[in-house]
């Protein structure tokens, strides 16, 4: 086969601007101000031809479609800086978005979204009480709105990722006395959507912490984030269908799941056709924690040692269901996509003297529950070794080994991937690897 099989093409055409300056003084300092605004134009194309969205070709494109879409997206921000004290500094924002005239077509019809528009405003603090401690805060509001594609990608048919059975096939037939690879314990048949209805994902965040840094060559710091995401865009796969259809299977063909209309049975058969899949908003996602981090340095007459500590610690994470407002907890479970790990953490310690320099790393994250709710995936931890030279002027050699002590991936029976055995979201199948970089700057 030969020829253009696909062409896609994004576009952006505009322009923006900003004005600042400082105006009368507030008694730390003068007020800074700055505003700005942009408008511009999207234009979107995903184009197959027709033998390559055919899904006749193993490994093509399966059976996508080409999609056309474009809106006017225009912007104006202003911003004010207040230094009211030496000590103490103050910041207020604030951002105004509208995504209007947005429009699409695919071979599945031509489609007009509704005008979205958000006011995004954003406080932030700073107070230094004294020298070496800093205090910190912040609270907004975000806005994000749906990707062209998301809203007008034609459906196109796929497989699962994991193996199901038909249980439609298996009530009628019985994969016992007539097994079928089409219907028995095998990866069935989904049908990916977007959706013209999708509404802006918004978000509040509230942040607050302090920096240490009152010993010399000693920091230590450590920040509270909270993080509320609602109508969150994810994508509500076959295999999340699935899933929660048997956990909550009721009889030979019959579910309790929110998603139990979504199997599609073929009216001639009456055999599972496929899965209803699509994007959707979630109605409300929370995680909130705090991120520590500690770092020395050491001088001595054989060198200077640095060792360091990061680690994020999270203390909530839910998530709403898509369809009936559930509240679910997937701290530390394995959620939608990958696993909501409560603690992780990085140790690091360089030496440095003269044109040489060692350099460690130890990445370390807690284990968690797994995909089928019922096992434990173990603990996770990467050593990492480095060493640098920089005795040629302009020049830096780095020679290294990634996964030092040959680290394999835990065990898990995640299914949301290919790759069988291990999870790609969460640990590296590469053995040890070796490195060998050389830097020059002019």
């Amino acid at each position: 086969m030969s020829g253009n099989n696909r062409k896609s093409k994004t576009s952006n055409a505009g322009g923006d601007f900003t004005l600042s300056r400082e105006l009368f003084n507030v008694g730390g300092g003068n007020m800074g101000v700055a505003f700005g605004g942009e408008f511009r134009k999207e234009k979107y194309t995903d184009g197959y031809s027709d033998i390559a969205g055919s899904g006749d070709i193993v490994g093509g494109s399966g059976n996508a479609g080409a999609v056309t879409g474009q809106r006017d997206v225009s912007g104006v921000f202003a911003e004010a800086n207040f230094p009211v004290l030496k000590s103490l500094e103050l910041n207020a924002a604030v951002r105004y978005d509208k995504y209007s005239g947005t429009k699409g077509n695919s071979r599945d019809g031509s489609f007009s979204s509704p005008n979205l528009s958000a006011t995004s405003p954003k406080f932030s603090v700073r107070f230094t009480p004294m020298a070496g401690l800093l205090f910190r805060a912040s609270a907004g509001k975000g806005f994000r709105a749906p990707a062209l594609d998301n809203l007008y990608a034609p459906s196109a048919g796929t497989n699962t990722g994991s193996n199901y059975t038909d249980p439609f096939y298996d009530s009628i037939r019985g994969c016992q006395a007539f097994p079928n690879t089409d219907h028995c314990s095998t990866q069935l048949t989904a049908v990916n959507n977007s959706n013209p209805g999708l509404k802006p994902e918004k978000s509040k965040t509230f942040t607050a912490g302090l920096v240490f840094e009152m010993i010399k060559d000693t920091s230590f710091g450590i920040d509270y984030f909270d993080i509320k995401i609602t109508n969150g865009i994810r994508a509500l796969t076959g295999d999340d269908i699935l899933k929660d259809w048997f956990k909550n299977q009721t009889g030979p063909t019959t579910s309790s799941s929110v998603f139990a209309n979504r199997l599609v049975r073929d009216p001639v058969t009456g055999y599972l056709d496929y899965v209803n899949a699509s994007l959707e908003n979630v109605g409300q996602a929370r995680v909130s924690g705090f991120d520590l981090n500690a770092r020395t340095r050491l001088r001595t007459e054989f060198g200077n040692f640095t060792p360091g500590w990061e680690g994020t610690i999270l203390t909530k994470s839910t998530e709403t269901n898509i369809i009936s407002g559930e509240t679910i907890d997937n701290l530390g479970k394995y959620a939608v996509g990958g696993p909501v790990v409560r603690f992780k953490q990085t140790f690091t310690l360089d030496w440095d003297l003269g044109n040489w320099g060692i350099g460690t790393r130890y990445y370390r994250q807690n284990g968690y529950e797994d995909y089928d709710e019922v096992k434990k995936v173990k603990a996770y931890g990467l050593a990492d070794l480095q060493g640098t030279y920089k005795g040629v002027k302009n020049m830096v050699f780095t020679v290294g080994l990634r996964n030092l002590f040959d680290k394999k991936p835990p065990s898990t029976v995640q299914e949301d991937y290919f790759q069988v055995g291990f999870d790609p979201t969460y640990a590296d199948v590469k053995g040890r690897t070796f490195y060998l970089r050389g830097t020059y700057r002019f």
